[in-house]
């Protein structure tokens, strides 16, 4: 067999079966040809529109993934574009929902890939390219793209001047991820998410199971109905079912959210920490380092038919346009899981001086750790960028993505 087929075989508890051709010690051999960090880096599947960020060894490694293509298998389609996932902690700690038994169209969702949709809908659908998949030292870092695009058919070919394909340029997502290792057994993740189009934007984040607790953020509890409103009701069909072709995937999600905290982002960062349940301590923790004046929700999820016990509680993030359009939104968020003293201390949002794309300014933040300070400038333009220190010393970069440790 091949050697990666043996290695991922070994090292998943496997036993050959009755008349299998290969013994369990030469199966192990063919598994040590590989080196012990064979896994540790960037790799992209292109078919598939996914982006894959690796570090770590074996009950220490970790995987960002980013999906940044549009999956259009017939009758398996999910909102899935710009989807963010992470598996560590031997766990996938956020993860799609999948298809367990009754849980209704929630696979379809976009609501359960931790990603972000605008509203009202763009016409067409959300797809994108891979700009950027590198590792340098203890940075991994993934930059992903991606526009609403309309399939007008065939008969559009010789008509069209851009052919079958409509792209739409104010309707589009940029997610810079970097996964950056602060051990062999901690790290954290930065989550930099451009929005641009409509009149408002909603992101999505959840992981396993388990009690949720929030600082910086004055979180009121709603009185009663859900997620889309005090006054509609769990799966209020007559809500959401004229709200278009895909108002089921689009906007049921929102009647299936209970349970509902609301509060505004602060400034200064904000962290709402899930305490995953049966995980021996594990906790997510998800910091707001700019949040654009963004509205905070806390909401509870569960099987749409109520015959299964698991919830998961989601944090949404929900910008929305005062009569400018299209609106423009950007967050910047620090993802990381641990156990015991987590990885990072403090965390603050450094402004850059420079331009970058379409209105946007390029993101700065300081990553304070017990051993090392990280700081980074995160855009996509090449132009000169600036960024003053705590200090009075100036970062200067001519690039996208700058990386300092002090």
């Amino acid at each position: 067999p091949d050697d990666k087929i043996a290695w991922a075989l070994v090292n998943s508890g496997w036993s050959p079966p009755a008349g299998y051709p290969f013994t369990l010690e030469e199966m192990k051999s063919r598994a040590a040809r590989l080196p012990e960090n064979w896994r540790a880096r960037g790799r992209l599947l292109s078919g598939l529109g996914i982006s894959l960020n690796r570090s770590g060894i074996g009950e220490d490694e970790r995987c960002l993934v980013v999906n940044y293509g549009f999956s259009s298998y017939p009758g398996h389609e999910s909102e899935s574009t710009m989807g963010l996932y992470l598996d560590a902690f031997g766990s996938k700690l956020i993860t799609p929902w999948g298809y367990p038994p009754n849980w209704d169209s929630w696979y379809r969702s976009w609501f359960t890939q931790n990603t972000g949709r605008q509203y009202p809908p763009a016409k067409g659908k959300l797809t994108g390219t891979n700009d950027m998949n590198v590792d340098n030292g203890p940075i991994h870092v993934t930059d992903s793209h991606a526009n609403y695009v309309e399939d007008l058919g065939d008969a559009m070919i010789a008509t069209n001047p851009t052919g079958r394909y409509k792209v739409n340029n104010d309707a589009w997502q940029r997610r810079l991820n970097v996964l950056v290792d602060v051990s062999d057994k901690e790290f954290y993740v930065l989550d930099l998410y451009r929005m641009h189009g409509g009149k408002e934007h909603w992101r999505s984040m959840q992981t396993l199971d388990g009690a949720v607790e929030s600082t910086g953020v004055d979180f009121k509890k709603q009185a009663g109905g859900t997620l889309a409103g005090e006054n509609v009701q769990y799966d209020d069909k007559s809500w959401w079912a004229g709200k278009g072709q895909y108002g089921d995937r689009l906007s049921r999600p929102f009647t299936l959210l209970e349970n509902v905290e609301s509060g505004m982002a602060s400034d200064a960062p904000w962290q709402v920490t899930w305490n995953i349940h049966n995980g021996d301590g594990l906790k997510v923790a998800v910091s707001g380092i700019k949040s654009d004046g963004a509205r905070l929700h806390l909401a509870d999820a569960r099987c749409a038919q109520r015959s299964h016990e698991i919830v998961r509680r989601f944090l949404m993030t929900q910008h929305k346009t005062e009569g400018k359009e299209p609106l423009r939104s950007e967050t910047l968020n620090l993802i990381q899981p641990f156990r015991g003293t987590a990885p990072a201390s403090a965390v603050k949002y450094l402004p850059v001086e420079g331009g970058d794309e379409r209105g946007f300014k390029p993101a700065g933040c300081v990553v304070k750790l017990a051993s090392r300070t990280d700081y980074f400038i995160l855009s996509a333009s090449e132009s000169t960028k600036i960024m003053i220190l705590p200090n009075g010393s100036k970062l200067v970069l001519d690039g996208r993505i700058g990386y300092v440790s002090l």
